[in-house]
């Protein structure tokens, strides 16, 4: 079965707007070329356009540099250190998740919630033209990178930490991979209505600030280092971001750079 990202490259290369007369027909079409995908994707949209929106402000923990605002992880197989009474330093078990993880101390789960919600609620946009599918994917992506009052920092750098060993960790960039896939999910909600010219800069100027850090920071440095896929990543999300945010410059030398490794 199509993927709910296929179903919004489908839509693309469809191009609604110009391949036919009205959008109407054009979800029409798309609809019945991908009638399983575009089923799975209105029933999971379903599902989430109820849910509150919860940001990096609703977690229960700070990250060391004090600001509620930074994304906050924890290293996945990372465990209590069962020889000492606070359990630090923790201990890896390669392969095995901490469930503790998944608790509203860190940002995890929020986050791949807040992803779930813009990629279904923007897709079922195009799909039926229901404006609620559209605010809901706005409203979403508003709230965690353009309200000051709840967005996140653009940075990564207490993403994965492991107590009592790291406020931090470069692996952790890789969980900027998602945020790759919400730029096409803004450019489906673009003709909504929903999603406003001020939106739209500000979230590309979020994306230009994470490019930089991605690029300066001295733990982007160490990720771009890495000879698996976590530099790949690493490298094209500095890339994406970069053009995305305007910063044609920067992206070409990441590619250039990324060509020779």
């Amino acid at each position: 079965t199509a993927t709910p990202l296929l179903m919004a490259m489908a839509f693309a290369a469809l191009g609604t707007t110009v391949c036919f007369a009205d959008a109407a027909a054009g979800r029409d079409a798309l609809m019945k070329s991908y009638p399983l995908a575009a089923k799975n994707v209105l029933d999971k949209a379903a599902t989430l356009l109820p849910l509150p929106v919860k940001t990096v402000m609703d977690k229960t923990s700070t990250a060391a540099s004090g600001d509620k605002h930074d994304f906050l992880t924890l290293s996945p197989y990372y465990w209590p250190n069962i020889s000492t009474s606070d359990g630090k330093p923790y201990v890896m078990k390669d392969g095995m998740v901490n469930p503790e993880c998944g608790t509203d101390k860190y940002d995890r789960v929020a986050y791949f919630q807040m992803s779930d919600t813009v990629k279904y609620c923007a897709i079922a946009w195009r799909l039926t033209g229901d404006a609620k599918y559209a605010e809901k994917a706005a409203g979403v992506l508003r709230a965690w990178f353009v309200a000051p009052e709840t967005r996140m920092n653009p940075n990564l750098n207490h993403a994965q930490f492991v107590p009592g060993i790291n406020e931090g960790s470069r692996t952790g960039i890789i969980r900027g991979n998602t945020i790759v896939e919400l730029i096409d999910c803004a450019r489906l909600i673009e003709d909504s209505g929903a999603w406003k010219p001020e939106d739209k800069t500000a979230w590309l100027a979020w994306l230009g600030d994470f490019a930089k850090w991605l690029a300066e920071s001295e733990m982007g440095v160490a990720e771009s280092k890495a000879l698996n896929n976590h530099g790949t990543w690493y490298d094209a999300q500095v890339a994406t971001f970069a053009l995305e945010g305007g910063n044609e410059a920067l992206a070409r030398e990441i590619v250039s750079d990324a060509a020779d490794k």
